[in-house]
């Protein structure tokens, strides 16, 4: 049971920006705001008992959670949805810091993830590479954080919803099979 609210929390998160636009226009910011700090409120008991890479990292995201449930309730007090739009920034600079941290540890994150579906042990060259792709992923999450600040500082909540919502998805799915490419190239390259 616990895995399947977990399940539907991530779900719910994931499809944030809808249930932005949809409660946006059919509720209140108030209730809206409420929807937020409790789907917010999940997220931060399953974070809690996750085993995250780091300790900071964990810190990191519940503080993260904290300042998305205080943006919320900015917005529920002061009747704007601005506020609430600010999340996807949160969870782009969460993922920013997850990334970034991991180039100061003995093992970056991608290298972590590359050794635990590897079937075979990893080339020296991998280590390097890893590096770079972490790097790639820090500059992307950056890039994306100002993109949906832009979309909701200067636009409409149809554009935010259509960028957070879908756009930034598939830039990501766009990073990853290039990535993917790439690394088929090299590894054939060698």
């Amino acid at each position: 049971m616990r895995k399947l609210i977990q399940l539907a929390v991530l779900g719910a998160l994931f499809l944030y920006p809808f249930i932005i636009y949809f409660g946006f226009h059919f509720l209140s910011i108030q209730s809206l705001s409420l929807i937020v700090i409790v789907l917010l409120g999940f997220r931060f008991m399953a974070l809690r008992n996750s085993a995250l890479t780091t300790k900071y990292t964990k810190i990191a995201f519940i503080a993260l959670i904290f300042i998305g449930i205080i943006c919320a309730g900015i917005s529920f007090f002061i009747s704007d949805v601005f506020f609430i739009k600010l999340y996807p920034i949160l969870m782009n600079i969460g993922f920013f810091i997850l990334f970034s941290s991991s180039l100061f540890t003995a093992e970056n994150i991608i290298l972590r993830v590359a050794k635990k579906t590897a079937k075979s042990p990893l080339p020296k060259a991998a280590v390097g590479y890893t590096k770079k792709v972490t790097i790639v992923w820090c500059v992307f999450f950056i890039i994306n954080a100002l993109i949906s600040l832009v979309t909701a500082l200067f636009f409409s909540i149809t554009i935010w919803t259509i960028y957070n919502g879908f756009i930034s998805y598939l830039l990501i799915a766009i990073v990853m099979l290039t990535e993917i490419g790439v690394r088929q190239r090299v590894k054939k390259a060698k």
